[in-house]
């Protein structure tokens, strides 16, 4: 295939309820109160990540959108919700701090699976992690009072706020001083 140059930042996403939106809002909101020196995330565009992208050609995007529209076709809507609070490392150091996503019937970790043989087969290169379910509340600018953030994260009760997911989004993801800016380039219903 040949390759026209033109690159966009992009991922594969589920979009969570407003009910799980407001639920976080009321975390962050607890979280700073610890003072930590943080990039929080707007709740208004949380999301959860099936698969990072990276920069990939428009093309690309487009036949994983066609080709994604037959395994989505065979799937039923699902739920997810929210779960525990967690850290990026798993230490006393964080660099993150995320909300976890329980996926009982775990479509989302099926899905991981399935983007990630179409990416190959597009011949795109990414990031070989483990997959772990979860939305980013912030990254850590500062680990000045990481102590008390641990406190906090350790005591927060999450409501498990549930989210019917009835489609998958691929976004365009650009980068501004504000922070990024993410774009619906395409939604692909989940079932017939």
């Amino acid at each position: 295939m040949e390759k026209t140059g033109n690159k966009i930042r992009a991922f594969v996403a589920v979009e969570i309820s407003s009910e799980a939106k407001n639920e976080i809002e009321r975390i962050i909101k607890y979280l700073k109160t610890s003072k930590i020196e943080a990039k929080w995330v707007d709740p208004a565009v949380m999301h959860g990540t099936l698969k990072f992208l990276g920069s990939v050609e428009i093309e690309n995007i487009y036949n994983i959108a066609f080709r994604m529209r037959d395994i989505l076709s065979k799937m039923d809507p699902f739920k997810i919700s929210l779960s525990a609070i967690g850290t990026f490392p798993e230490n006393k150091h964080p660099r993150a701090v995320w909300v976890g996503i329980d996926d009982k019937k775990r479509v989302m970790e099926k899905l991981h699976i399935e983007i990630n043989k179409l990416i190959k087969e597009e011949g795109i290169i990414s990031e070989n992690r483990t997959f772990k379910p979860h939305i980013t509340l912030c990254r850590i600018k500062n680990p000045k009072n990481t102590p008390r953030l641990i406190e906090l994260i350790e005591a927060v009760n999450v409501l498990p706020a549930v989210s019917f997911i009835s489609e998958i989004v691929i976004f365009r993801s650009d980068l501004s001083p504000e922070g990024a800016v993410h774009t619906p380039l395409c939604k692909i219903p989940l079932g017939k």
